[in-house]
């Protein structure tokens, strides 16, 4: 279903398929993350992103951030980002990530290319 709305509503909300969230959250080098909606009488709503450690919610986070942890999550993009700080809105962002972990697992390199 989430796949579905997904294509309708492409780049608005984050979308996992249950058999990557699961094997997400069995490695010890992901945060798995699950989208967060709200029931309002006959509506369901997305809210935003929430991020899991072993079987237990310990983030959620809304609006920009949720937006910028979907372009650095996969190569995906944004239909608009806000960024009332530069007083500016970008459309149709796109994002290639390339992520680099050091064998001993102590640092994690990530390599952002955005375009409009």
């Amino acid at each position: 279903m989430f796949k579905h709305y997904e294509k309708k509503k492409q780049g608005e909300i984050t979308v996992v398929n249950l058999h990557q969230f699961m094997k997400m959250l069995y490695s010890q080098v992901s945060d798995p993350q699950l989208p967060v909606f709200r029931a309002e009488g006959e509506q369901f709503l997305y809210e935003g992103t929430a991020f899991f450690d072993r079987d237990s919610m310990v983030a959620e986070i809304r609006g920009k951030d949720d937006q910028i942890n979907q372009l650095l999550y996969r190569d995906r993009f944004v239909r608009y980002l806000v960024l009332p700080d530069l007083a500016v809105t970008l459309g149709h962002i796109r994002a290639h990530t390339r992520k680099k972990l050091t064998p001993d697992l102590s640092s994690l390199t990530i390599e952002i290319d955005v375009k409009e």
